[in-house]
């Protein structure tokens, strides 16, 4: 559905392993200007900071932290068994500093953004309003967390950005992996 553009730069929230990000770099044949990777979870940082280093990927910068709609410190809820399902909830088993896009990016000139944050995705909307008014990035964000986040995410995107356009894809036989993308 997309093609890439010369000079992609990319924002990866909820990078986990990383492999989206190297997914990303293949995508757009290795020609990219940068990727930032967002995640908070220690076990999956690390993890991300393996493949980097494995992989000599250049013009990537792992960020240890939880892109929201705020800058604070917050609970955070990890499944040593199934990290996948780590999250922000406020009966968690670990704290991780918490930020907006707007903060962290602030010019910087974002082509594409994946948000996979298992339920926050839209209060990473909500910090990321500024970033998305002034860029119009194309974005695939993870809508199978909350069931009303089919029609929430697209609400709020178009009120941010009213000339968005959208398609859904569900890449599962389950209820998971259903991606809103915009464009």
């Amino acid at each position: 559905m997309f093609l890439p553009n010369k000079n992609e730069y990319f924002v990866d929230i909820g990078g986990y392993s990383g492999e989206t990000s190297i997914d990303f770099i293949r995508w757009c044949d290795g020609k990219y200007r940068a990727i930032d990777i967002f995640e908070p979870n220690p076990v999956m940082i690390e993890k991300c900071r393996e493949k980097i280093e494995r992989d000599h990927l250049t013009k990537v910068t792992l960020h240890p932290l939880a892109i929201c709609d705020s800058n604070t410190i917050a609970p955070f809820f990890i499944n040593k068994d199934f990290f996948y399902t780590a999250r922000l909830d406020e009966n968690g088993n670990h704290f991780v500093q918490t930020d907006t896009l707007d903060n962290v990016i602030q010019d910087k000139k974002i082509t594409f953004i994946k948000i996979d944050v298992e339920g926050a995705e839209s209060r990473v909307i909500k910090g990321a309003k500024n970033t998305i008014r002034n860029n119009k990035p194309r974005m695939a964000i993870s809508v199978y967390h909350k069931i009303d986040d089919f029609y929430v995410v697209a609400e709020e995107l178009l009120n941010i950005c009213p000339s968005y356009k959208f398609k859904l894809r569900h890449y599962h036989t389950d209820t998971t992996e259903t991606i809103l993308y915009a464009y």
